[in-house]
């Protein structure tokens, strides 16, 4: 498939809040940022869709997000994540 799905879970302190927006960034392995979503106003975490430029074949990319929650706070980036394309 050449079009990744990214997922993750959201942690807070907060108690009743919830995310609101998130923004993932995509890098290749020079650390070249291949998508940057911006604040995307939504509270999907699961399965969310590439939407990027076409990725390469059989190249490694990380990728990282943020959130912000129903209260406006914003989360630090997270730990960069890695995924390696097939022979697209």
């Amino acid at each position: 498939d050449a079009t990744p799905r990214f997922s993750w879970i959201v942690a807070s302190r907060n108690r009743d809040t919830a995310q609101a927006a998130y923004q993932i960034r995509v890098m290749d392995a020079s650390k070249k940022i291949v998508w940057d979503s911006g604040n995307v106003l939504s509270d999907q975490s699961t399965a969310v869709p590439y939407a990027g430029e076409s990725l390469k074949p059989k190249a490694r990319y990380s990728w990282t997000v943020k959130t912000w929650d129903s209260d406006g706070d914003e989360s630090a980036w997270s730990v960069p994540q890695t995924f390696q394309t097939g022979a697209l």
